[in-house]
């Protein structure tokens, strides 16, 4: 999102979560609605550190659908992160 802000055309990237035991790594595709979501919270927490606005409880949760895939995984089969 802030490299795209930037000016860098970013269609993708990857999360990589590794640890002695296993590792697993996921492509999250640009999603320019989470994004926007995202932005807007970012605002609203701004706008009540820099002016001592109070902060919405707690904000609507995302509607959308997330664009994210698993694409490697050799962690362990009993379901254990």
């Amino acid at each position: 999102m802030i490299m795209s802000h930037q000016g860098h055309d970013i269609e993708k990237t990857h999360l990589v979560n590794w640890t002695p035991k296993h590792t697993k790594i996921w492509e999250i595709q640009r999603n320019q609605d989470y994004e926007d979501y995202m932005g807007s919270l970012l605002k609203d927490y701004i706008e009540g550190l820099v002016h001592d606005k109070k902060l919405t409880p707690k904000p609507e949760k995302y509607q959308g659908k997330h664009k994210i895939e698993l694409i490697y995984n050799n962690g362990d089969t009993n379901g254990k992160i």
